[in-house]
């Protein structure tokens, strides 16, 4: 046997299927507030343009 094949470990699948789902969980978490975060930017966004929108109508109407 070679010596660089002396100091390999054997393969814990168990353990690489643990550390894979984590990191694949810590993934989504992580896409799912991104998502949650731009939705509100979006839809604070909104609100504000909309409100732009009515102060102008209601002063166009006052005037």
């Amino acid at each position: 046997m070679s010596p660089r094949n002396a100091d390999v470990e054997p393969v814990n699948w168990e353990e690489r299927l643990r550390a894979a789902v984590e990191d694949s969980t810590r993934r989504r978490r992580a896409r799912e507030a991104e998502r949650r975060e731009f939705a509100r930017r979006r839809a604070h966004g909104l609100i504000d343009r909309n409100a732009v929108r009515l102060a102008e109508a209601r002063r166009r109407r006052a005037a």
